[in-house]
């Protein structure tokens, strides 16, 4: 994961949610206005800050894990965009599928 990238994506980002595979933690991770999506569409879970030490940042993170991502029914709105990236766009129809 790039730093630099996922702050591009994130700057004008109202509509989606940029998931980034961690192996450590076996979960993705959305950042900043990602993770305020995802918390919109899951509100159970958590926004913690996450610190990049090597560019001076700390960005806002929420964690999902593949389990949650079943449970909410989210797996087949995903595109996988690598073996570490995905991608989600919200929508009306998913945000209802998400909440029932």
């Amino acid at each position: 994961m790039n730093i630099e990238d996922v702050l591009k994506k994130e700057v004008c980002n109202d509509d989606h949610i940029h998931l980034y595979y961690c192996a450590v933690k076996k979960c993705w991770k959305a950042y900043e206005q990602s993770a305020i999506n995802l918390l919109e569409l899951i509100p159970d879970l958590n926004i913690q800050d996450e610190i990049f030490e090597d560019h001076h940042i700390r960005l806002r993170c929420a964690l999902i894990t593949e389990e949650q991502i079943e449970c909410y029914k989210l797996s087949h709105a995903l595109t996988l965009l690598s073996e570490e990236y995905v991608e989600l766009q919200l929508n009306k129809s998913l945000m209802k599928e998400a909440l029932y």
